[in-house]
């Protein structure tokens, strides 16, 4: 009998040392990914079902923590749900391809709309010019200021300003910030002042790559410290940082081989800035320079999960990621809510109806509400889900 419990003792000891060692971080595991580490992923038995990724080392003690036991083990997450009572409002109707949106305080949701402007193939010429400059600026109002609980327009500013609109983004103070792919420059304006933009970044209608000049710039996020991270853009590989006056102070990305850079999102928490690398079809982290503790650039998750499409938009509550995914066949476009740590997907959603061409997404800052735009002409604009 003790020879028998033993023998059992030593087999335990001999599994557990097993398991130890398969799930030891190699010894060059980099902080953010370690990409060595494809047999550990696809075996579901160890690490509870998480799907094929890229783990970052800390991933990987997450899972070596998990409990041993028969019992489900799933984190927290939000879930969504479409709320249709909202395709019912009225603005809907009055509004052009919708390119971007972002949510802010009081339940309000910023609009840039392309009124009776269309991006089509024969928009720009080979060299990334616009070609209808003579038509002159979009004439409707392309920014609307809408209250998400009633519907009601609070707001609507921007007439003969702006001819191909692209992302928008507030910050901590309220100020707007826009990007125009046609103009090929990026504007903030104040809060209290809609009439003329306080900043201009870019050269009109002049496309160009270095830290004077844009090429079709898509996004901006900015930091409560007010420092600036650009997208640039369908012909540039880059993320630019700018200093709250407007100075180019690094580009980062370069060696990444971005290709459409098309949507930021800034995890201030996590030192993070995340961008769609959207036909490239993953999301990048860097670090965002916000410490003392590291530069920025350092790539640190490189999220290439073999369900994504192109990455359209992404937005976060903590470190959970909302992203657009949109294959080819834009009709079968999904939106997919990612674990970061994990690089794992834990949830899908869409619209009853399907998307049509799903094009930016905002997250309430209430973070119980997500909000997608559709530049599909035949779509209801803009999408609302409940967390």
């Amino acid at each position: 009998m003790v020879n028998q419990s033993g023998n059992i003792l030593i087999s335990l000891l001999l599994f557990s040392c097993l398991i130890a060692n398969l799930i030891k971080p190699s010894e060059g595991a980099y902080y953010g990914y370690n990409q060595n580490l494809q047999d550990l992923v696809d075996n579901e038995d160890l690490i509870g079902g998480y799907e094929a990724g890229i783990l970052s080392q800390k991933s990987l003690q997450e899972i070596g923590n998990l409990r041993d036991d028969n019992s489900a083990w799933e984190p927290e997450f939000p879930r969504l749900t479409e709320d249709s009572d909202w395709l019912k409002h009225d603005f809907l109707n009055n509004l052009g391809q919708v390119a971007g949106i972002s949510s802010h305080k009081n339940d309000t949701l910023y609009i840039f709309h392309r009124g009776n402007h269309i991006w089509d193939h024969r928009t720009f010429d080979l060299n990334e010019h616009y070609k209808h400059i003579g038509n002159g600026p979009i004439p409707n109002d392309t920014v609307v200021v809408v209250d998400t609980k009633t519907g009601k327009v609070i707001k609507s500013w921007g007439a003969n300003k702006f001819y191909l609109p692209h992302g928008i983004s507030l910050d901590k103070e309220g100020n707007i910030w826009l990007t125009d792919v046609a103009l090929q420059q990026v504007f903030r304006f104040k809060k209290d002042d809609l009439d003329k933009p306080d900043l201009i970044l870019g050269q009109p209608f002049q496309p160009g790559h270095d830290f004077h000049h844009f090429c079709l710039p898509t996004d901006v996020a900015v930091a409560s410290s007010g420092l600036v991270y650009i997208s640039d853009g369908y012909c540039n590989r880059r993320i630019l940082i700018v200093s709250p006056s407007g100075t180019v102070l690094d580009e980062i990305g370069i060696k990444d081989n971005l290709f459409i850079p098309h949507s930021l999102v800034l995890l201030e928490e996590e030192n993070l800035i995340c961008v769609a690398d959207r036909e490239n079809r993953r999301i990048l982290c860097y670090t965002a320079g916000l410490d003392d503790r590291s530069r920025p650039g350092i790539l640190t998750f490189n999220v290439n999960h073999p369900r994504l499409n192109r990455v359209f938009a992404v937005d976060h509550v903590g470190d959970v990621l909302f992203a657009l995914s949109v294959p080819d066949d834009e009709s079968q476009s999904e939106g997919v809510t990612l674990d970061l740590a994990t690089e794992r997907i834990i949830d899908t959603w869409k619209p009853a109806s399907g998307f049509g061409q799903p094009h930016d997404i905002t997250v309430s800052l209430d973070k119980k509400s997500l909000f997608v735009s559709d530049i599909d002409p035949k779509s209801p604009k803009i999408y609302k889900f409940n967390m």
